[in-house]
């Protein structure tokens, strides 16, 4: 675990996350851009020779790409979170650690 054996590396998390948020972000309006890609690849191979299967294959796969976009989203807002909340019990109970007369091997968090 790199040194970060208790607790998590707040700022990398935060940061992640942000990163994340920006992903996610970049994932928005999927859902209309697979259903624009369906319709010109429809469109693109004509009724002759006769291809079919492409309104099927867009409405089966569509919920497929909101799903996508929206669990983009809501896994970086929970790495967000979840690094606050590391955060927040870090220095919540820090007096704690510090007051411990056990020396530790290892970084602690702040």
């Amino acid at each position: 675990m790199s040194g970060d054996e208790v607790g998590a590396n707040v700022g990398a998390a935060l940061g992640k996350g942000r990163d994340l948020v920006i992903t996610a972000n970049g994932l928005r309006g999927l859902t209309i851009v697979f259903n624009q890609a369906i319709d010109e690849a429809n469109t693109a191979v004509g009724k002759t020779p006769g291809v079919s299967g492409y309104d099927s294959f867009g409405g089966e796969y569509e919920s497929f790409m909101s799903e996508v976009e929206s669990h983009a989203l809501g896994g970086a807002y929970n790495v967000q979170d979840a690094a606050s909340g590391v955060g927040s019990t870090d220095s919540a109970n820090d007096n704690s650690f510090s007051a411990s007369g056990a020396g530790l091997s290892r970084r602690i968090n702040w």
